[in-house]
């Protein structure tokens, strides 16, 4: 009855040792993996920004036709006049009425031009212009108007191409320098094939009241084109471990430490048992108890009394 109640005792004790026991791998192999693991869509920015040439500048030049879209960040501080036969102001004018990317005018154009890709890019997210840039003499109180235009090309054919016009009543709203102005094309779900390059064209239509000054390629003044890429974690290459494969598991993964070494034919003396006594180990004599001399003598004491 003993022996019962004390299993009885232990038993709530084992079953709770051992559902904290599950409980535990329950949080280390299926729980905490959620909060450890990176993020699988990790986002990275891709910029491409509005360089003059020479690259980085470093000196003021005339206007020139075609620009470059270039990967490297604006290091100059210094922003110089980039078209020194039309003004003496640093930066870049593009004069209004103009028309589209067919625009003859250089005037009233400005287009800027990227590297051939070596392979397909995709775009799948959201494709914007980021500008710096001011009414002329910095005029407050007036329309501005830029028509952008975007498209990938090899040159001789388009693989795509969107178009986007920013209008403000008030472009510089009370400031009396650059503004920074975001053009969006939207969500953009296209292709960049190898060969291709991408290519920017920048016009002043009428609907603006003046001329328009435009800054870029200097620390101060990053105007750029970027998108969000999220194909650099969320389709690993070959050669990449992906970042979700889980690093735990149930059973730990034995070490060189934790290897048992096979038993060799000569144990070494630390193994060695401690020897059991044989039948022939002499035994200890031990005194008699009083209670089995009781036993012994008592009915040979009684037995010798009723003889008598």
């Amino acid at each position: 009855m003993y022996v019962k109640c004390n299993f009885h005792a232990i038993r709530p004790k084992s079953a709770d040792r051992f559902r904290w026991t599950l409980l535990f791998l329950l949080l280390t192999t299926l729980i905490l993996p959620i909060f450890s693991s990176p993020p699988l869509n990790a986002a990275t920015t891709v910029s491409f920004y509005l360089q003059n040439v020479p690259s980085p500048p470093t000196t003021h030049t005339n206007a020139q036709a075609m620009l470059t879209l270039g990967v490297t960040v604006p290091s100059v501080g210094t922003l110089y006049n980039y078209d020194a036969d039309r003004d003496s102001m640093p930066g870049l004018l593009i004069a209004k009425d103009g028309s589209d990317t067919n625009e003859l005018d250089n005037t009233k154009v400005q287009r800027w031009q990227s590297a051939a890709f070596a392979q397909q890019t995709m775009i799948n997210s959201a494709l914007r212009l980021e500008l710096w840039t001011s009414m002329v003499n910095f005029d407050a109180f007036k329309t501005g108007s830029i028509r952008a235009y975007v498209e990938a090309t090899n040159g001789t054919n388009s693989m795509w191409s969107f178009s986007q016009t920013l209008a403000e009543s008030n472009w510089q709203n009370g400031s009396a320098t650059w503004v920074k102005k975001t053009i969006n094309f939207g969500i953009i779900n296209q292709p960049i094939p190898a060969g291709y390059r991408l290519k920017i064209t920048l016009v002043v239509p009428d609907s603006s009241e003046d001329d328009m000054w435009f800054a870029y390629d200097t620390t101060a003044y990053p105007s750029r084109l970027y998108w969000t890429d999220f194909s650099a974690t969320s389709t690993p290459t070959p050669t990449e471990t992906p970042t979700f494969t889980p690093t735990w598991t149930v059973t730990p993964t034995p070490t060189a430490t934790d290897t048992p070494v096979p038993p060799t034919s000569t144990p070494t003396p630390t193994f060695t048992p401690r020897p059991t006594p044989t039948a022939t180990s002499t035994a200890t004599p031990t005194r008699p108890s009083i209670e089995g001399m009781e036993r012994f003598y008592l009915p040979q004491i009684a037995g010798a009394g009723s003889k008598r």
